[in-house]
């Protein structure tokens, strides 16, 4: 099993284990090398896989002490805790989404490259978002051909007609013979590309996010690739963090 989809796998077994209970709070999880012998890991994967919970805010660490399971009334996820949160769209304002380019096949390299293909061929979308008729974003999507196959506009339009907040990996999960499982994101400052400025009804160059997400199934093949750029008048990305050790103690 590739490296990438080792930790993934041995994070979702710890939150579960964790979730009912089998490591309870304040005890602390087994260590680094424990978690490698049992899983037949390297401690370079299972350190990936504690970072990832640690990060969730699941664990905490206490340097020369060991990683401890966050009391359940004190843990706190981030916006993206699992890939089932990325099958809605990240704003609850959308209420209206648009397919500005339809479903295409053609030959991309760069598409193809960033969703790892051996072939150049893809399937690829456009779509915008808007909020009380103001544009939110622009994605594009891109798919592997079996993927994109199994679309079409008549469908896109009915789903994102009942819920403009449903994303394309939402859309597509059912009807995969293997469901979306990884879910990687990128977040980026970028200057608005000229060809998406119009749409947004932003300023060619206007600083704004880009938010990239490529979902792949358990076997890590690829599923979609989608780069979502936000109008920089109305978007915010905010996050909340907290301690991982509850805050220093007070003499």
């Amino acid at each position: 099993m590739p490296r990438e989809v080792a930790y993934h796998a041995l994070a979702s077994q710890l939150r579960e284990s964790i979730r009912v209970g089998t490591y309870e709070d304040g005890r602390p999880l087994p260590t680094e090398m424990e978690l490698a012998a049992r899983y037949s890991l390297s401690r370079t994967t299972v350190r990936r896989a504690m970072q990832d919970l640690v990060a969730e805010g699941a664990v905490y660490r206490l340097p020369g002490k060991g990683t401890y399971v966050t009391a359940a009334s004190e843990r706190y996820l981030p916006g993206i805790g699992s890939v089932e949160d990325t099958f809605k769209f990240s704003s609850d304002a959308v209420n209206q989404c648009e397919i500005i380019a339809g479903l295409e096949t053609r030959i991309d390299v760069d598409a193809a490259a960033r969703l790892k293909l051996e072939s150049d061929a893809v399937v690829t979308l456009a779509l915008k978002r808007l909020t009380n008729e103001i544009p939110f974003s622009v994605s594009h999507v891109v798919f592997p051909l079996p993927v994109g196959h199994l679309l079409t506009n008549e469908l896109l339009a009915e789903q994102t007609a009942r819920d403009a907040t449903l994303s394309i990996a939402g859309i597509i999960d059912p009807l995969l013979a293997k469901p979306v499982m990884y879910t990687e994101q990128t977040i980026s400052a970028v200057p608005l590309p000229p060809m998406l400025a119009q749409h947004l009804e932003a300023g060619d160059g206007d600083p704004c996010l880009r938010i990239d997400r490529l979902h792949t199934d358990i076997d890590g093949q690829p599923i979609v690739f989608t780069a979502s750029h936000f109008n920089p008048k109305i978007f915010t990305y905010r996050l909340r963090f907290k301690r991982a050790s509850g805050g220093r103690q007070h003499q």
